[in-house]
């Protein structure tokens, strides 16, 4: 039942020839102790894996010689047999495949598969034949962002907000850093007790773990959250403001780990304990007191009159409500973060709108508290109706994932280059990246037509100013006569276990090239560097070369560019 392939009835219902059979069981194992899956999650990798190894020649029977091509045939197989929803989610299972492969050098050349061919449905609805500048066309895109009147209102609501209002207080600059950095509210929560980092460039960044929680994962990777440096001066503010903040709830939440308990320091020190000592504890009446109690299952007597507590018995109560252990692992640096760690803290009923924080506990800010904040339950009124800022109630319902489109779309609006967005905002799929622009595709390809026909008639070509592009097929026939050249480190900097690639060889090569550099000079600077790229990596590549046979084919391979560069 491994093997089967449910759609042909048995028809291909064999096992995996060698060496593939041991790899997609490898596969799967590796897969499900880095994410633990469901049987069906695991079933559909090896459907995908299937449709994959239909596509491998029969006489190939080495796994290094796969190549892009195998897993583009596989995408277009797979979208011809299965419905469109079906074939999106295997292709993402494809994709996951050949990052696998590369993550663990099992294949000669660099895969970095993304699917970017969707077959076309024919007719009228054809990609390749529809024009961008039909009416129809132009206004499907949906605004998701964020409204201005709502960012007006999050800052009145933070000016409003006094500092001693502990609970809100908190959550409107958590709101606040969500509208300057455009993450998920799961992202921020996951934000560590830090100040704002520089990198070599002296670009600003914190450090958080973007995997979600609800995967049941106790090990996290750590990446890079960037910030716009224009909106530093306010972010360190409101870090400022959160530490203050959190203050007594880090100290709670460092006694219960020193104590692997309840913190029970601001308790008097005695055995019994009544009523009254308890309520002035907890800051609350003693009827709610009596009530916070019966709910713990605390034993009590009755002496005269009084009801008494052994501080034993409070302390056993509490224990299950006491994060002692740790509350995540980071992968990279294998570094225990404790509750104290975390940013985004609380002492236990902080958020509760008809209790006070208790002295005990502290626990981290959870997605739904934020939420309702931000007035995502019914029935419930948010910060907005509670400070008399409402005016509006329909225009100031709102989520994360509106700052996000509204952040991801002023970048692209500011030039920020597409695969930059995609690394900003710590994405894999360029593809995903578009769909956070407001802006459609019509209305984008109608610009970049209007761009080119501005163009310098020595860097046009014929087609830009008697032809403007309004089709698919007309933007890639424009796109192959005028590329976008993007030089990098300017050399191949693949794992030394796999072949070089071949493709960096055939980079421009001379500064005559390089015109969108400007001058000469620019252009001269920018050869000598690439020189001194490649002779250092030369170098590094002959001392690896005595004892690692994989090396050799790099020895070559950066000789041969350095005589490219020299040539001029």
């Amino acid at each position: 039942n491994f093997t089967r392939d449910r759609l042909t009835a048995g028809a291909n219902d064999m096992d995996f020839r060698a060496p593939y059979a041991d790899l997609i069981k490898a596969l799967v194992v590796l897969r499900y102790e880095a994410k633990p899956r469901t049987l069906g999650a695991l079933q559909q990798f090896v459907d995908v894996y299937r449709q994959l190894y239909e596509c491998i020649p029969a006489n190939q029977n080495e796994l290094r010689l796969l190549t892009p091509e195998h897993f583009d045939l596989a995408s277009q197989h797979i979208q011809t047999r299965f419905a469109r929803s079906t074939a999106k989610k295997m292709i993402g299972r494809l994709e996951e495949l050949a990052d696998l492969l590369d993550a663990n050098n099992l294949v000669s050349g660099q895969l970095n598969f993304r699917c970017r061919r969707t077959l076309p449905s024919g007719g009228d609805a054809d990609i390749s034949k529809q024009r961008y500048d039909a009416p129809e066309t132009l206004g499907k895109a949906i605004d998701k962002r964020v409204s201005v009147q709502v960012l007006c209102a999050i800052g009145q609501l933070y000016l409003a907000i006094p500092m001693s209002q502990t609970a809100d207080a908190l959550l409107v600059r958590l709101v606040m850093l969500l509208a300057l950095v455009g993450r998920r509210i799961g992202e921020m929560l996951s934000l560590a007790d830090q100040e704002v980092q520089f990198d070599i460039h002296g670009k600003p960044f914190l450090i958080y773990f973007p995997q979600k929680k609800s995967f049941g994962i106790l090990k996290v990777p750590s990446e890079r959250m960037w910030l716009i440096p224009q909106s530093l001066t306010l972010i360190e503010t409101l870090l400022g403001d959160i530490k203050t903040l959190t203050q007594k709830a880090r100290m709670i939440a460092k006694n219960v780990i020193a104590a692997r308990g309840p913190d029970l320091s601001t308790l008097p020190d005695q055995e019994w304990l009544s009523a009254k000592d308890l309520s002035l504890w907890l800051g609350s009446s003693t009827n709610s007191t009596t009530q916070w109690a019966r709910q713990r299952s605390i034993p009590f007597v009755i002496v005269k009159h009084k009801c008494l507590y052994r501080r034993a018995d409070i302390e056993c109560a509490l224990r299950p409500e006491a994060i002692s252990g740790p509350v995540m692992t980071t992968s990279s640096i294998q570094k225990e973060l404790y509750v104290s760690d975390l940013l985004f803290i609380a002492p236990l009923g902080t958020f509760h709108r008809k209790k006070v924080g208790k002295p005990y506990a502290s626990a981290p800010v959870t997605e739904g508290q934020v939420r309702d904040f931000l007035s995502m339950r019914e029935n419930m009124k948010n910060a907005f109706e509670r400070y008399g800022l409402l005016k509006n109630n329909e225009a100031l319902r709102t989520n994360s994932h509106s700052f996000r489109h509204f952040l991801n779309d002023l970048l692209d609006r500011g030039g920020m280059p597409l695969l930059a967005q995609t690394a900003w905002f710590g994405r894999l799929n360029p593809l995903q990246t578009t769909e956070y622009h407001a802006t459609s595709t019509a209305q984008r390809v109608l610009e970049a037509s209007k761009y080119i026909a501005r163009l310098d008639a020595d860097k046009a070509s014929a087609l830009s100013h008697t032809q403007p592009p309004v089709t698919f097929n007309q933007m890639k026939q424009l796109g192959q006569q005028r590329p976008i050249q993007d030089l990098g480190d300017g050399a191949c900097s693949h794992h030394l276990r796999q072949a070089p690639c071949p493709h960096s060889l055939k980079a421009p090569a001379t500064s005559a090239e390089y015109y969108w550099l400007g001058s000469e000079k620019d252009a001269a600077t920018e050869t000598l560097r690439q020189i001194h790229m490649n002779e250092g990596l030369l170098d590094l590549t002959m001392a690896r070369a005595i004892d690692n046979k994989f090396a050799e084919p790099w020895v070559e391979h950066y000789r041969t560019r350095i005589q490219q560069l020299k040539k001029e």
